[in-house]
């Protein structure tokens, strides 16, 4: 069959550049869906754009529907013939209508009666026909941050639509957004291109931007920015400071990238680093350049929506700006140091911390004694504990600083630099620098106990305040970022395997709200529960084994990844073992939901045979590996709990798979749902206790083997 090449470019006033990637998601599974939908076929479709335009190409796209045979139905049986069984208009209606004779009508079984049934072969649409009819819903899909509505027109976009190109081939696709029509017609490069720029095909679409200084790939224009980045920096004697998140930045805001470099006092560089390097990259999207030490140098690389023309304007004109804003930085900076964090504790009054949830200096109040608690549970030293209480003091006085107020994204950062510039210990500085983090999926992890001890309680008393309030997150609206603390709750305890349980913490700071709502509680459960599995699914385990891991309690949630990745090396190295491991806790598991009572009373005198005495020394082999494993994970320290966590789980699920024999011949060999009802509940007593003491590692009987 022929196939065809596809272009769709949305036109639009230059879109923020966080709305690019999204909308450019969103436009390429509809389109996939709506194609697959239609039974139009097709090889490829790539999703691409700049700030000006979302593209759409289709590689390989059908020329037409296929042709296919389908039943149609027509009136029940009972209206189709008169009393006399003669035909009635509604059968002779229904046959005209279908172009068939009546003797061509049969009646078949549906879900709604017997009905008139006629086969009518249905010849395929056109790609074209197609497209027009359901391209206009394509385009509207994308859910914006915020939308805009222009002049006269009803239709809400991320910016306004300015035009549109729809070719198939080098046929246009005729569809129309309310006075917005379809055409061949796309725009060059807002400055260096011309402004109408005519497309005579698909295929040639690409190029002939290119030629007005539009580079619409990303991916290419991601590696140009790169490139002319690198090289600027290299020129200037060092490399790009966060280069692949400073290039994503600017990815979406250039259509034609040309970087330079500029310069700025080095009066500057005696502010603490992460000032000039935030200044530069959160509010200019500049490139910090660090020479070979890793030390900031007095220049930044950026990249200009254009060429080369006039480039000493430019820079000239960046380097204004960067100058004010850092001789702003300075100023606050020094006028912050002249009182220390102690002191900004009492301006906390003054500074609400959520409205219906009092002000910071309350919070402080409630994160401290969440902080012991944790600290508590973790078992901290006495130095360890008073460092953690001392930066849950002091955590949040930087945001009565002017620097923070006016760097909000340097909140905690500034902190742990004003707490060493006062003479606070370097572990509550460094806590209080770290306390934030996680502050998103892919951040890092506070790196000390103490900051990671202060970061959870936050985090907590954060979600634990705002479910009291009856404001849990619905659908994609998170206004508080409950989901995002709970996931860093979740990552925190996970992958540094921590001995919380995290439920018990959760609900302590639930407590100190004076709130006894279990709904709020069971909302806190489940939402900490999807957060727990969307690490598991970030750190590529797969849905079976995350129900594994996380069916046991949630004392053991900081095990659960770790014992994941036991199961994973067992998968790869030696999965005969995990197969009989799994046939070892699957069998009891199955059975033991019929069991009439929790006992795990068993009496020998019950047994009928050796099958169950041998499985009764199984099973004690069994607990005494459980209590190995808690006992072991229980003595690892907390700086390496992880990696000895998946040490001894693996050791704990091979002496598992040893007792898969005894759990084998207990099923071959006995009935255990027996006629006499204390035999039988002597025998679900037994395999109780072995499930029982297996779920301490992991719910085996989740994982699929066969």
């Amino acid at each position: 069959m022929t196939t065809r090449t596809f272009l769709l470019e949305i036109g639009t006033e230059e879109l923020p550049s966080r709305f690019v990637p999204p909308a450019l998601e969103q436009l390429r599974t509809e389109l996939a869906a709506v194609l697959a939908s239609w039974r139009l076929g097709f090889e490829s479709i790539r999703a691409t754009g700049t700030p000006r335009r979302l593209v759409l190409l289709v590689e390989g796209l059908a020329e037409k529907q296929p042709d296919r045979r389908v039943d149609v139905q027509g009136p029940p049986k009972q209206a189709c013939f008169d009393a006399d069984g003669n035909p009635t208009k509604a059968l002779e209606g229904f046959a005209k209508a279908q172009g068939v004779e009546l003797d061509q009508i049969t009646f078949e079984e549906t879900d709604k009666g017997v009905r008139a049934t006629v086969v009518v072969d249905e010849p395929g649409r056109s790609a074209s026909e197609v497209l027009a009819e359901v391209l206009p819903r394509v385009i509207l899909c994308p859910s914006f941050p915020k939308t805009m509505r222009w002049a006269h027109r009803k239709v809400r976009y991320g910016r306004p639509i300015r035009w549109i190109v729809a070719l198939l081939d080098g046929d246009i696709v005729c569809l129309a957004i309310e006075d917005i029509e379809s055409g061949r017609t796309s725009r060059g490069h807002r400055f260096l291109g011309a402004d109408r720029v005519d497309i005579p095909s698909a295929s040639e679409y690409l190029d002939i931007m290119r030629s007005q200084f539009v580079m619409v790939d990303h991916d290419e224009r991601r590696e140009e920015i790169r490139k002319q980045v690198l090289a600027a920096a290299r020129d200037a004697g060092g490399e790009p400071m966060h280069l692949d998140e400073v290039l994503e930045e600017n990815l979406h805001l250039v259509e034609w990238p040309t970087a330079f470099t500029g310069r700025f006092s080095e009066e500057f560089l005696d502010l603490p680093e992460v000032v000039p390097t935030t200044v530069m990259r959160k509010h200019q999207k500049y490139f910090p350049v660090s020479n070979a030490d890793g030390k900031l140098l007095p220049c930044f690389v950026a990249v200009r929506n254009g060429g080369s023309d006039h480039i000493d304007e430019v820079i000239k004109g960046n380097q204004i700006v960067v100058h004010g804003r850092l001789r702003d930085a300075v100023f606050f900076f020094r006028n912050d140091l002249e009182r220390d964090l102690w002191d900004r504790t009492k301006d906390l009054e003054r500074v609400v911390f959520i409205h219906g949830l009092g002000n910071l200096a309350e919070k402080t109040e409630r994160v401290i004694a969440l902080t012991d608690q944790v600290a508590d549970a973790l078992d901290l030293g006495v130095d360890l504990r008073d460092q953690a209480r001392r930066a849950a003091n002091l955590c949040k006085a930087d945001l009565t600083t002017s620097l923070v107020i006016e760097f909000t994204s340097l909140q905690g950062v500034l902190g742990g630099v004003y707490a060493a510039h006062g003479g606070e210990p370097e572990g509550v500085a460094q806590a209080i620098g770290e306390h934030y983090r996680p502050a998103s999926a892919d951040d890092a992890l506070p790196s000390t106990l103490p900051g990671t001890a202060l970061s959870i309680a936050d985090k907590l008393d954060t979600v634990a305040g705002v479910l009291s309030l009856g404001e849990a997150p619905t659908g994609t609206a998170d206004p508080h970022g409950v989901r995002r603390r709970l996931q860093g709750v979740a990552a925190m305890v996970m992958r540094k395997a921590l001995p919380l349980d995290a439920m018990d913490l959760a609900a302590k700071a639930l407590a100190q709200y004076a709130s006894d709502d279990d709904a709020a509680e069971s909302q806190l459960s489940e939402m900490l529960r999807q957060r727990a599995e969307a690490v598991l699914e970030q750190e590529g385990v797969d849905l079976h084994l995350r129900e594994a891991v996380l069916g046991v309690s949630w004392a053991r949630l900081g095990q659960s990844l770790a014992v994941a990745r036991a199961i994973q090396r067992l998968d790869a190295d030696e999965p005969e073992t995990l197969d009989a491991a799994w046939r070892a806790a699957t069998r009891p598991a199955n059975i033991v939901e019929k069991r009439e009572s929790d006992s795990t009373e068993v009496d020998s005198a019950l047994f009928g045979g050796e099958s169950e005495a041998r499985l009764q020394v199984s099973v004690a082999r069994m607990e005494t590996a459980a209590d190995v494993f808690d006992r072991e994970i229980g003595r690892a320290a907390l700086e390496d709990r992880a990696e000895a966590v998946e040490t001894h789980a693996t050791v704990a699920l091979r002496n598992l798979a040893e007792e898969a024999p005894a759990v084998d011949g207990f099923f071959d060999e006995v009935m255990v749902m027996a006629d006499d009802p204390k035999v039988k509940a002597n025998r679900l007593a037994l395999l109780y206790r072995a499930h029982l003491a297996i779920t301490r590692i992991a719910d085996l009987s989740a994982l699929s083997r066969e």
